[in-house]
């Protein structure tokens, strides 16, 4: 009998290892979560960053919940940055959804799919993080890529954070801030959504127009 135990309990261990080694589930494409820090944190203040935003250019975002400004961290953040800006001249954005909101964390859109599967950049293929926009640190109301876990795989889906979010610090590229209409921001975060974290009523992005 003692025998037997014994050979259940190293069974019930050799399943639990099992178990515990298990590579994690993938998570859908362009999925906004927590990540390890990949950089050293920053020692710039808040200010300090917000004033690398003098003389950018802005983006005035139309929403089905009403209108938010964002400006772009342009000298950080070239590329990326250019990559909203080109999107958006497009009309890539007109009439797609905020398809994920996450109460306290992130707004995110810019998927023509709608379920956070697609979504191309405006050169057609996977973009690079880049330095200077992974030094920024997520304040409320930064603006940043979403991505999946494969390297260039920056698109189009973009996200707001509703709060301070240090644990996306060097691990998301930061490309701009909300300069005016927060409150409309943080309304589309409060809005009811499903259990997929889906906006029971959509939220849609009816145009945004660039000022250079």
């Amino acid at each position: 009998m003692k025998y037997a135990f014994v050979g259940l309990l190293v069974v019930a261990l050799g399943l639990m290892a099992i178990v515990l080694l298990r590579p994690n589930a993938v998570t859908p494409t362009n999925t906004v979560r927590s990540v390890e820090q990949t950089l050293p944190t920053t020692t710039m203040t808040d200010d300090e960053q917000l004033a690398k935003l003098v003389a950018a250019p802005t983006a005035t975002v139309t929403t089905s919940l009403g209108t938010f400004t964002m400006r772009f961290y342009s000298a950080d953040a070239p590329e990326l940055s250019k990559n909203f800006i080109e999107l958006a001249k497009r009309g890539s954005y007109d009439g797609l959804t905020f398809h994920r909101v996450m109460s306290g964390f992130v707004i995110q859109g810019g998927d023509p799919s709608g379920d956070g599967t697609g979504g191309a950049s405006y050169t057609g293929q996977g973009l690079a993080d880049e330095a200077g926009a992974l030094a920024l640190r997520h304040l409320q109301g930064s603006v940043a890529w979403a991505k999946s876990s494969q390297p260039n795989s920056i698109g189009s889906q973009f996200y707001v954070a509703l709060n301070p979010l240090p644990d996306l610090d060097g691990g998301y590229s930061v490309f701009g801030q909300v300069v005016d209409g927060q409150d409309v921001v943080d309304a589309i975060g409060a809005v009811e959504t499903d259990a997929n974290e889906r906006p029971v009523t959509p939220v849609t992005i009816e145009s945004i127009t660039i000022n250079e």
